[in-house]
């Protein structure tokens, strides 16, 4: 079974020996090692070529800066012709040492076009970790079952950010040929949700698929950073979104899935709101309120507002009432104040 393993690296010196070490210390070593540089500035492109003179299957790309999406791809363009499965690990992250072994032993028996294997959220304050599972039981779904049983709550299951099935590149193995025939949906320009205009469709197409999310061999650990592109003001957050659900919509016309469409547009609304919350990091309203304006003039809100119902949550609700009243002022304006304030306090 070949397998290529690719890892983006980015600026991240304090945490890459650990996820390499995690990788170089597979009991099963029957795949090839991708690690590629995005131009790093502290010592990360460094410890990749360090990492490559010792183990002959490692390969190391630095590349010009050029974000994470094109970092992967780029990663991608580089396998083998021989690879017929591909693993993402995030270079701030780490697997257990029997991962390699538990997903080769499962697609030599199964032979699924993608596994989704155990993830455990990992708190880099010490908090306690966390299992982040699907709304799936741990077997094989071929695609009878994938379109009674999972696509049916693939993006929303009803509740906020409720997904039935994890949506990043990572904690899983993909069928190569199924990301290739989906890389232009892929979108370079994206910053956030990057991950489902590639995830979503691979899944739409795959025709098996195993979660192997009770196994405790193959554990993924996602290491929540305060420092990480996911916390702090992302201020190509709304055209992100945009571009994400514009493409998503275009994956359900193309795959023939039109019955999806409610599920993305419930999500939007979700993304909606985390683009509110995004704004809350600035502290400045009347900038923030120009940015919600935008969100309110779009047809995929307006159209899509009252689809979401009381599951979303007290705080959620709230957030969905402040962007449909943006306008009314004397309401949004402190209340985005007190808002920002609690943020703050965590």
């Amino acid at each position: 079974m070949n397998i290529s393993v690719i890892v983006p690296v980015y600026n991240v010196e304090k945490y890459l020996k650990a996820c390499l070490e995690s990788i170089v210390n597979q009991t099963c070593r029957n795949f090839d090692l991708i690690l590629v540089d995005d131009e790093s500035t502290d010592n990360s492109g460094n410890i990749c070529d360090e990492y490559a003179k010792k183990y002959a299957n490692i390969r190391v790309f630095h590349k010009k800066n050029s974000g994470l999406v094109d970092s992967w791809q780029y990663g991608l363009a580089r396998t083998s012709k021989d690879t017929q499965y591909v693993v993402f690990i995030d270079a701030d992250d780490w697997i257990s040492n029997k991962y390699m072994e538990r997903i080769t032993q499962v697609l030599e028996k199964k032979q699924p076009d993608l596994i989704l294997n155990k993830i455990l959220m990992s708190y880099e304050n010490g908090g306690k970790e966390r299992e982040d599972k699907s709304l799936l039981v741990s077997k094989l779904y071929e695609k009878k079952e994938l379109k009674s049983i999972v696509y049916p709550r693939l993006l929303n299951n009803g509740g906020f950010m409720d997904r039935g099935v994890p949506v990043s590149r990572w904690a899983k193995v993909i069928k190569k040929e199924l990301l290739v025939k989906n890389l232009k949906y892929s979108d370079k320009k994206v910053t956030y949700g990057e991950d489902l205009n590639i995830i979503f469709p691979v899944l739409l197409d795959a025709n098996s698929i195993y979660v192997d999310e009770e196994n405790n061999e193959a554990v993924y650990y996602y290491r929540i950073r305060k420092d990480s592109m996911q916390h702090g003001y992302d201020k190509n957050k709304l055209n992100s979104i945009d571009r994400v659900y514009n493409h998503l919509i275009q994956i359900c016309h193309d795959k023939g899935y039109t019955e999806l469409l409610k599920q993305v547009e419930v999500d939007y609304i979700c993304a909606c709101v985390q683009c509110y919350k995004n704004e809350l990091e600035k502290l400045n309203y009347n900038s923030a309120k120009d940015n919600i304006d935008s969100i309110l003039n779009n047809n995929k809100f307006g159209n899509n507002y009252k689809k979401v119902d009381s599951k979303f949550g007290m705080l959620n609700g709230l957030i969905l009432f402040l962007i449909y009243n943006n306008k009314r002022t004397y309401i949004t304006k402190p209340l985005y104040y007190l808002l920002a304030y609690l943020k703050k306090r965590g």
